[in-house]
């Protein structure tokens, strides 16, 4: 108890809540209470909707208090408040990294590779909320039989021409090895090989063939002289924590795709979801 002090941060788990607020246990018995107006940076209605039990938090100690059943403490798990690195034992990035390494573990670092790759994929249904695709000529065993899709956001640029059956240059956004998902983007932003993509994969003579072939690693070549300068100058950014454009390509239950138009349209993601805040995203970020 001589640890837990005013201003100290904490890990703990939540055991239960109430409608003015939700307890907090930590290591050694210890009990607090975090009010309802310590839950979060915005309004929050019902506590039960944003934590449950057993849920890992990190606290900040607002006050300690002498009581007739012993200390009273009262907590905040507000993001503004509870600093993630004041704990000693958790970073700021640890939540993402942790979320990624599940990923990589059950879909292998080679798959993981895939995103932002170009590569040619077949429609196969279009519907008036996105397309379903399928990749053409993937070596990759789970790409080769997952599902993929294109929201219409992320087909509008060539919503028009793609017809069933068309073949269309396409970024890998994301994978989802365990729903067997792949999510695309037709944006031409990012892809910027697309014409010679497509034409390497429409030639129908062998000498168009080689022609388009010839043409396609021309622009292949020059693209990855564009993305190792990219990656220098994004290496550069990472280093000084500086500040860049974002756009949300994707919002996912528990992370956003984005693109860096900085740095060559470079996929990124970020957690939409920290320790504290596991509510759904949909309604915080939107295409």
């Amino acid at each position: 108890m001589s640890e837990v002090t005013k201003g100290k941060t904490l890990v703990g788990w939540i055991t239960g809540t109430t409608n003015f607020g939700a307890f907090v246990s930590f290591p050694g018995s210890i009990t607090a209470l975090a009010s309802l107006d310590m839950l979060a940076d915005r309004f929050v209605s019902s506590p039960a909707d944003l934590f449950y039990a057993d849920q890992t938090v990190v606290a900040s100690v607002v006050s300690v208090e002498d009581s007739q059943e012993g200390k009273r403490i009262r907590v905040s798990l507000k993001g503004s408040v509870a600093d993630v690195a004041a704990s000693g034992c958790l970073g700021h990035s640890d939540f993402l990294l942790e979320y990624f390494d599940e990923l990589e573990g059950s879909a292998g670092s080679e798959l993981l590779n895939q995103i932002g790759a170009q590569t040619l994929v077949t429609v196969k249904q279009k519907h008036p909320y996105g397309l379903v695709v399928s990749p053409l000529g993937c070596n990759d065993a789970l790409l080769s039989t997952s599902s993929g899709f294109i929201t219409i956001d992320q087909a509008k640029d060539r919503f028009d021409e793609c017809k069933e059956d068309a073949e269309v240059a396409a970024c890998v956004l994301d994978v989802d090895p365990e729903k067997g998902i792949v999510d695309y983007s037709l944006r031409h932003a990012l892809v910027p090989v697309a014409t010679s993509l497509e034409a390497a994969g429409k030639g129908s003579k062998a000498a168009d063939k080689k022609k388009a072939g010839a043409a396609l690693r021309k622009a292949q070549a020059d693209h990855a002289d564009k993305t190792a300068s990219w990656d220098k100058s994004l290496k550069a950014a990472c280093d000084k924590k500086s500040l860049t454009q974002l756009v949300v390509e994707v919002v996912k239950e528990d992370y956003l795709v984005l693109s860096l138009p900085l740095h060559g349209n470079a996929i990124a993601f970020a957690m939409t979801k920290s320790y504290n805040d596991r509510s759904k995203p949909f309604m915080r970020f939107k295409v």
